[in-house]
């Protein structure tokens, strides 16, 4: 075996081993199992070209990495009811069962194209999240000036302060917010029941009392109501 032949023979015997026993990566271990024993065993670098072809091994290896990685994914965020970020993992799971990929570039290509549109149904879904946790500090305050013990003469000041917040609010998402989630997401309809889900509760670390009132407020803030438009 000539000696740039064996370095490859080594080379992909390294890369086998690193994934053997891994138990994230049973498709990965066999692929580049395949591949290592094709190589070991042809008679020369232009054979193991001519089998690496005929049998679309590098395919088989980028498929199988590409199973495993999206196998743990959609394990994982499933596991923690992330069922939006695990979206994209298992859509391309689907892909890789129902589809047979014979170019590593179609399937970078579906990868990609999947990855982004998932990305988008991501941001959409979280960021009623974080404009409520963001503005929490307004909604206290809001609440406060509302309800805090004041002479009689300083009432009329603070209803009318908090009438100027509200609308102040009001304005800011109707004009500047709500447009730009419409660029990215045409349909986008802020919908606070969606805020007790666990993948989104588990970010505000208060009490359901508190969070089940800040969530009217904030509705009052925006001036919408679930799914409104």
């Amino acid at each position: 075996m000539e000696q740039q032949h064996q370095e490859y023979v080594d080379y992909y015997r390294v890369r086998y081993e690193k994934v053997a026993n891994h138990p994230k990566y049973p498709f990965t271990a066999h692929a580049e199992r395949e591949l290592y024993e094709a190589i070991a065993g042809a008679p020369s670098l232009e054979a193991f070209g001519e089998i690496l072809q005929a049998r679309g091994l590098n395919v088989k290896c980028a498929v199988a990495r590409i199973r495993d990685n999206y196998t743990a994914r959609a394990r994982f965020y499933t596991e923690l009811e992330e069922t939006v970020r695990a979206g994209a993992a298992l859509e391309i799971l689907h892909h890789l069962e129902t589809t047979e990929y014979t170019d590593v570039m179609a399937l970078q290509s579906m990868v990609s194209d999947v990855e982004t549109r998932w990305m988008n149904r991501i941001s959409s879904d979280e960021h009623l999240i974080e404009e409520f946790w963001g503005d929490w500090k307004v909604l206290e305050d809001i609440e406060c000036a509302e309800y805090a013990p004041v002479p009689e003469r300083w009432k009329e000041k603070r209803r009318r302060l908090n009438a100027q917040e509200i609308a102040r609010g009001i304005e800011a998402w109707r004009t500047r917010t709500l447009p730009e989630m419409r660029k990215f997401d045409p349909a986008y309809v802020p919908d606070h029941d969606l805020l007790r889900a666990p993948r989104h509760r588990r970010k505000v670390p208060v009490y359901d009392g508190a969070f089940e009132r800040r969530i009217l407020g904030h509705k009052n803030y925006l001036g919408v109501t679930s799914h409104a438009r």
